[in-house]
């Protein structure tokens, strides 16, 4: 799949810090706005985007559910917040788990960042 993708310099993405809870962490569960820690590039809601770890490692490759700008004004908070911030909600999840495809396999003890 990498071979068919730009580099990760090139590409679009969301990033989580090393310190993110289990329930962020795209392991099988949808990507919360609260557990992103930066976003690269710019892209459109329903782009497919890489998700990588503070060291640039991809994780997964998952269609997003905001454009970038709108996630920058969301990332790092509830759910709760993301229609009073941005005005409407679409969903919930920035990348639903449906649309999340986990690309590299977490080591036990292993956190994830973005």
């Amino acid at each position: 799949m990498t071979d068919v993708l730009p580099t990760l310099l090139e590409l679009a993405g969301i990033a989580l810090p090393a310190d993110t809870p289990d329930r962020h962490k795209p392991s099988g569960k949808s990507l919360l706005p609260s557990g992103i820690l930066e976003v690269h590039g710019h892209f459109n809601h329903g782009d497919s985007v890489v998700v990588v770890n503070e060291f640039s490692e991809e994780l997964g490759v998952g269609m997003v559910n905001y454009d970038s700008g709108d996630i920058r004004k969301i990332m790092g908070r509830k759910t709760t917040e993301i229609e009073s911030v941005l005005g409407f909600r679409h969903d919930d999840e920035v990348i639903h788990r449906d649309n999340l495809v986990i690309t590299r396999t977490l080591q036990e003890g292993e956190a994830l960042c973005l």
